[in-house]
Order: C-alpha cells, then structure tokens, then sequence
C-alpha cells in the first residue's frame, strides 16, 4: 500500500521549523515569568571584544567560571536535576569533571560552547534544560517586554558571533508509524477511521500547529459522534504546548469541564523565587502545600531529602480543561498510544488522562517532564562571562504514586512492548 504523508518521516528541517512555531505560539505566556541572572556586566571589562568568529576569546578562567556556574545553577534552582540524572544511569560525579576536563587554556568560543551545549545535553530529560539557539533567540527579540534579556551585550555577540543553531542542539526527532488498515480522512490533522472496527484514530506528532485548526478537529469529531471508539496517539510525539490537546482534544469530546491537580517541587534558588508560584493564568492557580499523601508515598524517601533539604517547597496545581460549546458531547471509549518518546506536552496529556481517567493509557512508560511544565513556566540564566544563556523548568511534578515524573515519565494502564496500535485494537475486539 502507498504510504500517505501521514506515514513519512518527519525532516529534520521540518523538525527546526516546528520548533520555533512553538517558541513563537507561547512566546507571550512566558515573558511574564522570565527572570535573568546578569551579574552586573562591563562589556568593556570583558575579553568578548571581536565579532569574527576565529578571533573569538574567552580566557581560560572565564570559560571555568561560566562552567562551574552552570552546575551551581542545576544544583540551586533546577529540581532533582542530578538526582533523576543518577537514577537513569548517569554518572554525575563523572560528568562534572569530563566535561570541565574537556576545556583546556587552548579552547576557543566555539569549542567552548559545543561543549557546553553538549553538557547541557546530558541533562535534557530534566526541566526541559537547554542552551537556548540563536533562533529561538531571534523570535524573543521580537519583543520588547524580554529585549533586555536576549540584548544583553555579552549574548548579542555571543549569538551574533557563533553558532547556536536549533540543529546543532537537538537530537530528537520522530519515527514512521505503521498504521495500515486505517481510511485517511483528514490529512491535515492526521485522522484515520477503521470501518470494519467502528474505530476512529487520530495521530499527533507534536503539540505546536494544531490549535489554529479547531474548526478542522470539529469537523472530524462530528463525523465519528457514533463510534464506539477513539484512538489518540501520541508515541513519538516530542511535546509543544499543553493547550492543543486541552482545545482540540479534551474540550472538543468533553460532557463537562475538566479539573485536575498537579503536585510538584519547586525549589527557591538564586535565579528562583516564589513569584512563579503566584503566576496564574486563565483557569490555573497554584499553591504552596503541605498534604501528607506525598510524604507517605514509598518515592518519597531519603533521595529526595538529600536533594532539597529546607530549600524545597512542594506546590499543588489545580487546572481547568473548559467543556467548548461545540463539543460533540463524546460517549465511546478513548484510548490514548504513548511510548518512551512521549515528551513534554505529550506526557502532560498522559499525565491528564491518568488523573482524570479521560483516556485508557497504552504501550511503555513515557519519556515524563510533562508534569514538570507547570503550564510553561521558564525560567532564564544569563552566564557572566559568556553570554550563554540557558533555558529551564523551575518544577519537578510527581506522578500519580509519588514518583518523579522527571525520572520514571508516566507508567501506562496497559504495558507492552509490543506495537501499541496493535495491541489497543485486539483489546477493543475483545470488549466487542
């Protein structure tokens, strides 16, 4: 059978592009929470002085002192950073001396920051941590409220120097989905129907574009009002923002709206302060709270004391999925396919399902930092020396029993190893 557009592999400048559309969409959300650590900056002190990228210097002192700033920021304000590092398999002790190893008196800009970048690397399933690119940066630019931040004289020519590009920084992207057996009848927004199972399916590879084709969603939705039921996979998907799945899923199927909490860690470090936890958008608030379910959880043990001591504060979450106007009112059954790709946004609708019991969760554990979003709240450091500057989640959510989302992504009600696809519609002919 031919394969659709559905079924090819995603280009990595595809990818890039998608990836900026992100940054473009929530831009606005974020600004208001952004806080930079500047440290007082001369730019005439500084030995950052050319724009020619062979000519490019930062002494030897300088680059060790952005480097031992960097592990100083993960152990202060990003939440069982190392910790979740340590728990999936990762040396710590050993990576902090590598890579500072790995800056010798003859390292250049560039060398300096590739290796940063891949430092950094090491760390991305943990709060979204990140050297944030040059074009990312450039869509920040675009507005005034944060121009401070990415103007800042030692970063503009840092990212006007060098190369901070999105694709020198990301190794994740997604694979082919078999899903043969299925009619295409929406291929803009990847919707599938299986007339001989009375099935519908839906496949999202992220979280970005969606939520400008509402209207599209509606329309798939009222043609499949009488099936038994809805498929919704999200394996490989690497995230986005959380209000695609709220307004083209959840609002679109819902009978009623939708509240949920979420239970987190948010640690009070130089670049943090509790101002993020008095941010609250539309239908979301959070609060400092002591309730006991989490202490008495078998997670909750001496690691994470070890990790936060007094400095820690667990904070609740409640949000609300409002219940559209046009919803079709959904009466089958929702299945929900994840895998150890399911990132970010992906892990947070997971994560959704679960709490509220929208969607029957199938196939391996995802890859978590879903819970850890608290709605998109960034936080920003600015390197003194540098001009680097790296992105973070200033929260570790915790799953349903008390275990770190960061560390153990979100466990599905049915596990396998197997095709998740598969193994969901053998589980539906068997109900029928």
């Amino acid at each position: 059978m031919k394969k659709s557009k559905f079924d090819i592999f995603i280009s990595r400048n595809i990818y890039i592009k998608v990836q900026v559309i992100l940054l473009i969409m929530f831009i606005i959300f974020v600004v208001s929470c952004a806080k930079i650590e500047t440290d007082g900056m001369n730019l005439e002190e500084h030995t950052i002085i050319k724009e020619n990228k062979e000519n490019y210097r930062l002494t030897y002192k300088e680059m060790i002192e952005d480097y031992d700033k960097f592990w100083y920021m993960l152990e202060e304000n990003v939440p069982f950073a190392l910790a979740a590092a340590e728990n999936r398999g990762k040396n710590v002790k050993y990576l902090r001396n590598y890579y500072r190893n790995k800056i010798k008196k003859d390292t250049r800009g560039q060398e300096f920051i590739d290796i940063m970048i891949e430092c950094t690397n090491e760390f991305n399933s943990s709060a979204h941590l990140r050297v944030l690119p040059n074009e990312i940066r450039n869509v920040f630019l675009q507005y005034s409220k944060i121009g401070n931040f990415v103007n800042d004289p030692k970063s503009q020519i840092l990212y006007n120097t060098l190369d901070l590009s999105v694709n020198r920084m990301n190794d994740y992207f997604p694979n082919e989905i078999d899903i043969s057996g299925f009619e295409c009848i929406d291929e803009s927004i990847y919707a599938y129907i299986s007339k001989n199972d009375n099935v519908a399916y839906i496949r999202f590879e992220d979280f970005y574009e969606q939520r400008e084709r509402v209207s599209n969603f509606i329309n798939f939705y009222k043609k499949i009002t009488d099936y038994d039921n809805l498929i919704i996979d999200v394996r490989n998907n690497p995230g986005g923002n959380t209000d695609v799945w709220k307004n083209c899923v959840v609002s679109l199927l819902s009978l009623e709206d939708i509240q949920y909490e979420i239970y987190a860690i948010f640690n009070t470090g130089q670049n943090t302060s509790l101002h993020y936890i008095d941010y609250n958008p539309n239908n979301f608030r959070t609060e400092i709270t002591e309730e006991d379910w989490i202490y008495n959880t078998e997670y909750f043990n001496d690691t994470y004391e070890q990790n936060y001591g007094g400095k820690s504060i667990i904070t609740k979450s409640v949000s609300t999925v409002k219940r559209n106007e046009r919803s079709i009112n959904y009466q089958g059954k929702i299945w929900l396919l994840i895998d150890e790709k399911s990132f970010s946004a992906a892990d947070a609708f997971s994560y959704f399902c679960k709490l509220t019991k929208f969607a029957t969760i199938v196939g391996t554990p995802s890859r978590g930092n879903g819970v850890t979003t608290i709605e998109g709240l960034i936080c920003f450091y600015t390197f003194q020396n540098s001009g680097m500057i790296v992105r973070y989640f200033p929260f570790m959510g915790f799953n349903t029993d008390g275990s770190s989302n960061v560390e153990r992504g979100d466990i599905p009600d049915v596990y396998t190893e197997e095709d998740a696809l598969k193994v969901c519609l053998e589980l539906i002919r068997k109900e029928n």
